[in-house]
């Protein structure tokens, strides 16, 4: 439960710095490069239950899904013509 409460702490704590940094999406980058900041240089070892991270994955494939649109593939197709042929 104490690894569980410190990687919460620290995702919420990146979630503020990114949102007090007017980044884009801060709620979603803000936390994952936290985590991985402290994962990759900290000592701590994180914990998240699999439920939640699959529930969150659901939450955000959905949302991403919403915005693919008829408009937002033309437009993918169209850069990619321009960039790669």
């Amino acid at each position: 439960m104490l690894r569980f409460s410190v990687t919460l702490a620290v995702a919420f704590i990146g979630g503020l710095l990114f949102t007090v940094l007017h980044t884009p999406i801060p709620w979603l980058l803000g936390p994952m490069t936290a985590i991985l900041i402290g994962a990759r240089f900290g000592k701590i070892a994180f914990f998240w239950p699999s439920y939640i991270r699959d529930t969150g994955l659901i939450i955000v494939g959905y949302s991403i899904g919403l915005s693919f649109t008829k408009d937002a593939l033309l437009q993918i197709v169209a850069n990619y013509l321009l960039c790669c042929l």
